[in-house]
């Protein structure tokens, strides 16, 4: 698709009331399948409506104009940013798993679809045995919301290599309900405080929170500074975001609420 060159300010794209209206109705369903297949149909109006038109939006912090025609990732970006925030964390997980244990921390978790067996990579296809050499020239690894509970990997030697595999958390996101929480915690820091103190096993960002919650990136901003106040989690910039995740404080309080496998570890450690 040829883009032309829109100079026109920021802000002259605005969208107008009804595509408004489409948006703020898309970006507030639930993160869950159900949600994001509701939304399809607006979707479709509110592009027949714009036509090649851009749109001036403003998100994750960022300005941008974007032409949501014949462009699934601008089009997803449009009006379920939502979806970007699981793969975006898993981009931040695997980041962390590679710098620490290496290609074997980076699939640990992939297991049985996608297996590290050095030097070999096998990845779980039904009805399709192949083999794809690298000779160094490297591999693309590109999560998605869409291909649970499969994996898939390029065979084409003409196109360069990829692994697209199901990002951590997407299975939570189109089939799972929310957690209830511990009234004890919630008694002890705030209801929404311990969904959020919860929710940060991986680092998240503002706006990922407010979308999750539904809430103000305002109102979520003022519960983060509390608890990072309080030492129960710590920031860090990553690229254009300010990310949040638990210290080991904040751990430690979730021990005795959710016997989750991490927590589980924390207790034997502390007991060694």
């Amino acid at each position: 698709m040829t883009v032309p060159v829109d100079l026109a300010p920021f802000g002259a794209r605005t969208p107008g009331p009804f595509v408004a209206a489409i948006l703020a109705l898309t970006r507030n369903l639930p993160a869950n399948w159900l949600g994001f297949r509701v939304s399809t149909p607006f979707r479709r109006i509110a592009i027949s409506w714009l036509g090649e038109r851009p749109v001036d939006v403003v998100l994750w912090g960022a300005r941008m104009r974007l032409y949501p025609r014949d462009n699934s990732c601008e089009k997803n970006a449009l009006f379920t940013p939502q979806i970007f925030d699981v793969l975006e964390r898993d981009v931040l997980h695997r980041s962390r798993s590679l710098a620490r244990g290496g290609l074997t921390a980076l699939f640990d978790d992939l297991a049985p679809l996608i297996t590290l067996a050095e030097p070999e990579l096998h990845v779980q296809c039904d009805d399709v045995e192949a083999t794809r050499g690298l000779d160094g020239t490297g591999l693309l690894l590109r999560p998605s919301a869409f291909i649970w509970p499969y994996a898939a990997a390029s065979l084409d030697p003409m196109q360069p290599a990829e692994l697209m595999y199901p990002a951590r958390g997407v299975a939570a996101l189109f089939f799972s309900e929310p957690k209830h929480y511990e009234a004890a915690l919630g008694a002890l820091i705030g209801a929404t405080r311990a969904q959020i103190l919860t929710m940060l096993n991986e680092p998240m960002h503002t706006s990922g929170l407010a979308r999750l919650f539904r809430r103000s990136p305002g109102n979520i901003a003022d519960h983060l500074k509390a608890l990072r106040d309080s030492g129960l989690i710590e920031r860090a910039r990553v690229g254009r975001h300010v990310v949040y995740s638990r210290t080991r404080l904040g751990d430690a309080l979730l021990v005795g609420v959710e016997p989750t496998e991490q927590a589980q570890r924390l207790a034997i450690a502390a007991s060694a």
